[in-house]
């Protein structure tokens, strides 16, 4: 979850951290070069990092929750 400006919200605990603060593997599994998952720094839930389909998604959706 992001806020739009570049934060990410952690949906467990509403910490709100940058994604390079969540890019750091707290869990230390063999993939952390190549995951895709952002990890909260407060709590350590891990949620998928956005993607270009997602953002434009959400932007897409914004705006069709906004005309109506």
């Amino acid at each position: 979850m992001s806020d739009g400006a570049g934060t990410i919200v952690c949906p467990l605990c509403g910490a709100r951290y940058s994604e390079s603060d969540g890019r750091t593997c707290h869990s230390g599994c063999p993939l952390q070069h190549g995951c895709q998952l952002l990890s909260c720094p407060n709590c350590g839930y891990e949620v998928p990092a956005s993607t270009r389909m997602t953002r434009w998604l959400g932007r897409w959706f914004g705006k069709q929750e906004a005309s109506e």
